[in-house]
């Protein structure tokens, strides 16, 4: 957000995320920027989420880690997530969503996960898309797609995406 010059707020240091959450209205895009995980996420945690996308709102969250079932896979639009240190790329090779439709170029559309002197993969989770959900990128392995690393769930007026990397780890922004 810094790079584009977007505004954007952060919470503060007292803030906890039910606060936040209780804050939503005031936004129109939402970001989980750490690991998301089944447990915490609680249906009365994922309900705001959803209110806040059904309104027209964009929700993102990175990494979620969570299993069939659970509030955060409902919300999601998965049927869970796997963890992965095989994957070499990430593909915007799927149809773009409104968030990727930007990416035009090869260097753009195809991010290597691991540098030349990197020893060890970082950890890409694995989006298991239910029906109705639409795939933004593919991990890879060689030219072998493993699995979708970006969804897009449509909800009501808003979207909710959900990011299997971090985007932060990819080694040539270092």
């Amino acid at each position: 957000l810094e790079q584009w010059g977007i505004a954007y707020d952060r919470p503060g240091e007292d803030e906890t995320f039910d606060e936040q959450l209780e804050r939503l209205e005031d936004y129109s895009l939402a970001i989980v920027s750490s690991y998301l995980e089944g447990e915490f996420l609680t249906e009365w945690r994922a309900e705001p989420l959803r209110a806040f996308a059904e309104a027209g709102g964009i929700v993102v969250v990175f990494k979620p880690v969570l299993v069939p079932g659970d509030p955060g896979s409902m919300l999601l639009g998965l049927d869970g997530t796997e963890g992965r240190r095989d994957l070499e790329r990430l593909s915007f090779d799927a149809t773009p969503l409104g968030a990727t439709r930007v990416f035009d170029t090869a260097e753009e559309r195809s991010l290597p996960l691991r540098g030349p002197t990197d020893s060890e993969t970082p950890v890409s989770w694995i989006l298991h898309a239910k029906a109705g959900t639409q795939v933004g990128a593919y991990g890879l392995i060689g030219d072998q797609r493993v699995g979708p690393l970006l969804t897009r769930r449509s909800v009501g007026a808003g979207a909710i995406y959900a990011l299997g990397h971090d985007l932060h780890s990819f080694w040539h922004t270092r």
